[in-house]
Order: C-alpha cells, then structure tokens, then sequence
C-alpha cells in the first residue's frame, strides 16, 4: 500500500482519537476479561483431569497429616517477624503445611506388611526431599529429590528398567545441570544420570498444586536394598502413599483395617486422600470459578456489544468521509484499496487492546490464581488473541462498507457529464 494511503489511515485516526480513545479502553477492559476467562477455563479443566488420572486407575493416595497443637493454634506458630527468613519459613511450611507436615518414614516392615496386603494390586511409595544446585550458568536452584519404588517408577515415570545406580531427570533438566553431565552426586556418593520421558503430567499428592511432585523439576533414584542409607542422608520432607485396587470405591471395613495398619506413627494420622483431595478441590476452586468465569461471561457479551458499537460509530465515519472517498475513487482509488484504508484503520482500533490486555492478562493471572491451582496461558488463547482482532475488523469493515459498491456509480455520473 502507498505510503500516502498509511498517512491518510494516521490522519483519519487522529481526527477520531477521542471516541477511538474510549473504544480502545473498552476493548482492554473486554479482551482482558476474555482471555483471562478462556486461560482459567483450559487451567482448572487440566487440573481436574490431572486429579481423575489416578481415581480412573483405581489408583488411591494416602497422605499424613499431624495432630494439631492442643496449647495454641497452628498460626501461632508462625515466627513474629517482619522480615521472615527462608529458613523459617521452611520449617512453619515443614511442620504445619496444609497437608503433609514432615511425614514419618515407614521402615521395610510396615512397608512389606502394605505392599502384601491382599487389597492392594500395586503399592506406590516415594519419599520427597529438596536439593539446591548450580545450573550450567552458575544460578542456584531448588530441585527436589524423589526416592521411590519400582511400582512408582513404571507406573509415573514409564520406566521399567531403573536400576539403584543411577538417578533419573527428564533431559531438559540434565542440560540445564550441564550438557557433559553425567552423573549426580549426593554426599559423595555418585549416580549415573538417565532420561525419563519428556512432559510427564506432575503427580498428584493433595488439591494444592504446590504440593505436586513435579518431574520436570525432580531428580528420582530407586528406593531398595542397595540404597536404602539414601534416605537417611537428607531430610524427607513428605511421603508418597498410592495403591493400586481392584475396586474403585473401597468398603469401610477395607478402609479400617489399612489405616489401622497405618496409623499411630509420629503423633499423626494418614488420611485417604481421595475422599476429600477432589472435594476440598471443588470446594476451593468452586469460588475462583465463580469469580472469573462470570466476568469472563461478562467479557463475551461486552465484546458482541463493543463490536456492533463500533461499527455504528464507523458507518457514522464512514458516511463523513463519503465526498473525500468518492473524489478519490474518480481519481483513481480502486474499491479493494478503499477496503484495505478501512480494514486497517479498524485493525489498528481493536488489535492495539489486545495486545495491552494480553501483557496485563499474563501480569494479573497469576495474582488471581490461588493455592488449588495456577492460571496459565494455553496455546488456544494465543490463538484467539491472534485471530479475533483480524475477524472483528474484518466483519466491521464488512458491514461499515457495504455502499462502497455503489462507487460504481458514481464514476459513471462523472463520466456523464
């Protein structure tokens, strides 16, 4: 397109800055409630699927949970400090967590007394220990350290064939660590470091996502009796209980008799995580749902009324500027040039709220998000923020310049006279 049509699109657009100023903050108002709707519809469906895998699989998790405090509340714990430290923190989030305060470690016994128990198909255990190291470029990070059983390893981490010589991460980790690593080290002792497949979903250990074992961000070592002193060199933090049954729904007397088993550890209780995992989840989430998705509706139907407002403003504008456009079509301006000035001008109108809403979106989501799980922005939302601007300014030039076809017209009554 010439040059000259782009400074007339600029000079039409200043011309209208004022109502095109108030069209542009209704359309951020609009695009935010849009894609921030779409992202927490995509993020909650992810988790609720995330938390059925193992409901589908027959697949129960037992958790640990401590006995409160009879002398004061969980809170009071907390350190009265107005610079909280990290290692603080650390112990307040170890010993009083919402779920799995420092669970017990349960020896080979009571271990083997679970894993022959004739209602359970497959026992998976696993003990959750944290790490700092140095990333190829020198960062410190966090990463945790997963020691768990065969079970757990073919069934979460696909693969069967872990041997306790070695350690496994998903590739992206290991370059990250380095891209000549080989082997990691824990308090002088050396694994050999192997790849488990690549975007494994997290493992689900409670409703709060933060307490997911996250493979992409784990090192896993296989918990037998060649390393059994592995564990007792770090600090475990939480325990992984999952069993497999041949029944979904298990009867009362089963439940019963393996927290019997279970029980009296460490002045605590396991609980059956699948009796209230998925309702404390719906409970939570039910009210961010609420709260988002209603004006995520809102968006939708303040979009459809902000479209059709726009484009009675431009049939107005449209209208004005029927002596300028005429005289240039005489003088040589085609109808699809005249479009294009249109289609533009009304792109820049709603493309320009898109991209302000999509930065404010990714700044204000995870704000929102609460503890049952995190907001995220999914491929379909990258789509739509990249298609729907085109599709509305094309449906608006569409309607706003229906009578251009009657330029015909008026070429012919020029040539008349």
């Amino acid at each position: 397109m010439h040059i000259y049509h782009l400074k007339n699109i600029f000079k039409n657009i200043s011309v209208n800055r004022k109502i095109y100023l108030v069209l542009v903050i209704e359309l951020c108002l609009c695009y935010s409630l849009i894609y921030l709707g779409i992202n927490e519809t995509l993020s909650h469906g992810k988790r609720v699927e995330l938390i059925s895998n193992d409901r589908d699989a027959n697949i129960h998790t037992v958790s640990y949970r401590e006995k409160e405090k009879k002398s004061s509340s969980i809170m009071s714990q907390l350190p009265h400090s107005t610079s909280l430290s990290s290692e603080d923190l650390k112990k307040f989030l170890t010993n009083y967590g919402p779920l799995v305060a420092h669970s017990p470690i349960l020896n080979s016994e009571e271990l083997k007394k679970l894993e022959t128990n004739p209602d359970i198909e497959d026992f998976y255990y696993a003990e959750v220990s944290h790490m700092d190291y140095f990333t190829n470029s020198g960062d410190i990070r966090s990463i945790s350290v997963v020691i768990s059983n065969k079970n757990f390893f073919e069934h979460y981490l696909k693969t069967n064939d872990a041997t306790s010589s070695c350690c496994y991460m998903e590739p992206g980790l290991i370059s990250e660590l380095g891209s000549s690593y080989t082997y990691f080290s824990v308090n002088g002792e050396k694994f050999d470091c192997r790849q488990i497949p690549e975007n494994l979903p997290p493992i689900v250990l409670s409703y709060d996502y933060r307490l997911d074992i996250n493979p992409k961000s784990a090192v896993f070592f296989l918990k037998d009796d060649a390393n059994e002193n592995l564990s007792s060199e770090l600090e475990i933090l939480r325990v992984c209980i999952k069993y497999k049954t041949s029944e979904k729904n298990l009867d009362f007397e089963t439940q019963e008799k393996l927290l019997e088993e279970l029980n009296g550890f460490a002045g605590g209780e396991f609980l059956f995580s699948e009796l209230y995992i998925a309702e404390d989840f719906d409970k939570g989430s039910d009210d961010l749902n609420a709260f988002v998705r209603v004006f995520g509706w809102a968006g939708n139907v303040a979009f459809i009324i902000v479209i059709v407002g726009i484009n009675g403003i431009f049939i107005l504008i449209i209208q004005k500027r029927y002596k300028q456009i005429c005289i240039s079509y005489i003088n040589g301006l085609t109808k699809k040039l005249a479009f294009m000035q249109i289609f533009l001008e009304v792109l820049f109108i709603v493309a320009v709220p898109s991209i302000i809403s999509m930065l404010l979106v990714l700044f204000i989501q995870q704000r929102v998000s609460t503890v049952y799980y995190a907001i995220e922005t999914h491929l379909l939302t990258v789509i739509i923020f990249i298609v729907l601007p085109f599709v509305s300014a094309f449906i608006v030039t569409l309607m706003s310049s229906a009578w251009l076809r009657n330029l015909d017209v008026v070429k012919w009554l020029k040539r008349i006279e």
